[in-house]
């Protein structure tokens, strides 16, 4: 869907660091990060860096392991907590925001419990919360019955 260039690019660490410097007078902020694809090095560049902001938006979605995999988010509700740890150990004081999905294709009770029970553990400063719907052409969309009733969600 899209065409490489012929350079090799940078790492997002090193484009946040240089962009940073190159405009010291302006504040950064990035949205949305996968929790997967976090590296250390993003964290130091916002730990050194007056100008990038101390806060993070990084996507949860759920609480609970089994429910992240029926939703390919490709990460455990533990290395998400080890996570959000690295990040409050590498950046005092770091504002935390996430979103949450509740009523996913067979979401249980204990699921969603695991869900309010990371609400509290990391203790977010701001959090979105849907109502799951179905979207076309997702994997959910043409495998999965959206089967947690409206009253439920």
């Amino acid at each position: 869907m899209f065409k490489l260039r012929q350079s090799s690019g940078l790492r997002f660490a090193e484009l946040l660091d240089r962009v940073s410097d190159a405009a010291p007078e302006i504040r950064f902020r990035f949205t949305s990060p996968h929790p997967k694809d976090f590296p250390d090095q993003v964290l130091d560049v916002i730990a050194s860096k007056a100008n990038v902001c101390k806060q993070i938006h990084i996507p949860c979605q759920s609480g609970n392991t089994e429910m992240l995999t029926r939703m390919r988010r490709n990460h455990t509700r533990e290395a998400y907590i080890k996570l959000i740890e690295r990040m409050r150990d590498k950046i005092p004081g770091v504002a935390l925001s996430s979103d949450f999905i509740c009523g996913f294709c067979d979401e249980t009770e204990q699921e969603f419990e695991d869900t309010l029970s990371m609400l509290q553990i990391v203790k977010y400063d701001l959090a979105f919360l849907f109502a799951y719907s179905m979207r076309e052409k997702t994997h959910a969309h043409r495998r999965m019955k959206d089967n947690v009733p409206e009253d439920v969600k």
